[in-house]
């Protein structure tokens, strides 16, 4: 499966997500410390407690890190739940299309004669109950060209999405796409607008935070992302990163994105593992405001 970000003329690769700086922190067990009675002057009981202090930080930081992945874990079983529940609502629905198919017939098969005219309606009841609606563009049929197609990813039913069936092998989802396009569409804007999406698939546009979870989070499916940048010239760079998925909004859609390849630069590597941020909602453990940093460079 695939996702792929459409950006024209020289839209710098970290627009495209504002996340704070990476940071990392390791643990190294140097052995056990036998303390003698001439560790226990002012000098021994000062390093005792700077030991002392250092790791109970370091045991805040674990326990930071548990709670991550227990939120991610709840977030993971609830989206399988959700994905049971469409199902057994799918397999219903089908059983009903079956049954009410089944009964139209018998009721138009006129002395012992099968209907022909029921018989393809019933065929029409069950292509159209058992068929599968497809989650990402990677789901369309064979032969389908580049555009604007219905998917649906998950929780809030049919959308529209921008697919490219053409560009390296096709099936790539489009969720954002910057280019040289009147009317020029607004990018500095606030969670919610993030959250579900703006714009035009047709111009410039951001189709949402929710719905990119919503596909990412699927326990059947990994994703891979990749990044296309023009500038005024003509000329082309791009990054495909083999591992990507977005957090839920109660991690506030922490990116992951690794594995990269491609002539453009690994723009997310300090991005990665970070919380998205907007102007209305900043990651508060970055020294610095990102949505108004990237917003003054794009001015500048």
């Amino acid at each position: 499966m695939k996702f792929f970000v459409s950006a024209g003329q020289t839209i710098p690769v970290l627009l495209l997500f504002c996340y704070g700086a990476s940071s990392q922190t390791s643990l190294k067990s140097n052995g056990a410390h036998e303390n003698t009675s001439d560790d226990l002057d002012g000098t021994g009981l000062s390093e005792a407690l700077a030991q002392c202090l250092a790791q109970t930080g370091q045991v805040a930081q674990l326990a930071s890190q548990l709670t991550n992945l227990h939120t991610e874990l709840s977030a993971q079983t609830s989206a399988l739940a959700s994905q049971l529940s469409e199902q057994g609502v799918e397999l219903t629905e089908f059983g009903s299309a079956l049954i009410s198919g089944l009964i139209d017939i018998m009721e138009n098969l006129p002395g012992g004669q099968l209907s022909t005219a029921g018989l393809t309606a019933l065929r029409s009841q069950l292509r159209q109950a058992a068929a599968t609606p497809p989650r990402d563009c990677s789901d369309l049929p064979a032969g389908t060209t580049s555009g604007v197609h219905t998917l649906y990813p998950g929780r809030d039913g049919p959308v529209a999405a921008l697919c490219d069936m053409d560009l390296d092998g096709g099936n790539w989802t489009v969720f954002q796409r910057r280019d040289d396009i009147q009317p020029r569409q607004d990018f500095y804007l606030g969670w919610l607008d993030y959250k579900w999406g703006f714009g035009e698939l047709d111009g410039e546009f951001w189709w949402g935070l929710e719905r990119l979870w919503g596909l990412t989070s699927q326990l059947d499916r990994r994703y891979e992302l990749r990044i296309d940048l023009t500038d005024f010239n003509g000329d082309k760079r791009h990054a495909v990163y083999q591992g990507f998925r977005i957090a839920p909004e109660a991690d506030n859609y922490r990116l992951t994105a690794v594995n990269y390849t491609g002539d453009a630069g690994d723009s997310l590597a300090l991005n990665n593992g970070r919380p998205f941020a907007t102007k209305d909602k900043e990651d508060n453990m970055v020294g610095s405001l990102c949505a108004q940093k990237f917003q003054d460079l794009e001015n500048d």
